[in-house]
């Protein structure tokens, strides 16, 4: 992988609901050479000691069977997203649909892979790791779904027919993003996202100090939870919306990469301010990870 590749994203399916579907998006990741599916939501066959998958999920996977039976099961989106730095989303909406402080930019899919290719550039394949997110067949991701993704991936269609199978949405996404890295197609690189400024010969663009490494998603979602915990010991939910105002913390944290040891320290100044209005220290998980099923 050259410098300007972009890697293989995790592909997110969130609630998957239509047999078969799981299957087929298998087999199109399997298509591209991407292998990590996450799932979101219960786990299948945990009721009713069947498989972990329906029979036409197996079928519908063909060659991409591998991709199926390695897929983990998180239960939520934001557990989801653990290690990774970029999500972007899939959504069929129009621009108006989702609530201001939910609403993220909805842009082409060589938008998508432009702002991302350059982000790429600076930080290097090995560095930032990126996830591809699907919402459920039937309306797709939900606003607080769609306010864990950076921007919001959209596929034109006709006007009379605009729904697209998850699968299918998956193959086009993932078809553009192969041949972006085969130099086969212009992108477009639009200012929708806060970019590191271009590296100095010689020096690298994030400040890392040796052994550290940038903050992922699921560790600012950690943050978000903190500090609105903190908030709410305070009159500042009195009048905002406490899932709008965690979108709108959301959007600025994904904005740009940060140390590890510099969410820590925002960490340590809310830990600060929280305890003193509560009275009392508490212990100091800040980061603590859930594994997967």
């Amino acid at each position: 992988m050259t410098i300007s590749s972009i890697p293989a994203p995790v592909v997110i399916f969130v609630r998957p609901q239509a047999a078969g579907n799981i299957g087929a998006l298998s087999r199109v990741m399997s298509n591209f050479g991407v292998h990590e599916l996450r799932l979101v939501g219960p786990k299948p066959g945990d009721s009713d000691n069947d498989d972990a998958f329906s029979k036409m999920d197996w079928a519908l996977a063909c060659k991409g069977a591998p991709v199926l039976e390695a897929a983990k099961h998180y239960p939520s989106l934001a557990e989801a997203l653990d290690g990774l730095h970029i999500a972007l989303g899939s959504s069929g909406k129009k621009d108006n649909f989702f609530e201001q402080g939910y609403a993220r930019p909805l842009v082409s899919p060589t938008r998508a892979l432009g702002d991302l290719k350059s982000e790429i550039k600076i930080a290097a394949p090995e560095v930032l790791q990126w996830a591809f997110v699907l919402g459920p067949e039937d309306d797709g991701l939900s606003s607080e779904e769609a306010s864990f993704c950076r921007q919001l991936v959209h596929l034109e269609t006709v006007d009379a027919n605009p729904s697209i199978n998850v699968a299918m949405a998956a193959g086009l996404f993932l078809y553009h993003w192969h041949l972006v890295n085969r130099g086969d197609i212009a992108l477009e690189v639009g200012s929708s996202v806060t970019r590191p400024q271009a590296p100095v010969e010689g020096h690298q663009s994030f400040p890392l100090a040796p052994g550290e490494r940038l903050a992922t998603l699921d560790e600012k979602e950690n943050f978000v939870d903190y500090l609105v915990q903190a908030l709410q010991l305070t009159q500042f939910f009195k009048t905002p919306d406490v899932l709008a105002s965690k979108a709108g913390l959301r959007r600025w944290l994904q904005a740009t990469q940060a140390p590890l040891g510099d969410l820590r320290m925002l960490f340590e100044a809310v830990y600060q301010l929280k305890c003193w209005g509560q009275g009392h220290f508490e212990g100091r998980d800040f980061l603590k990870k859930k594994s997967p099923t």
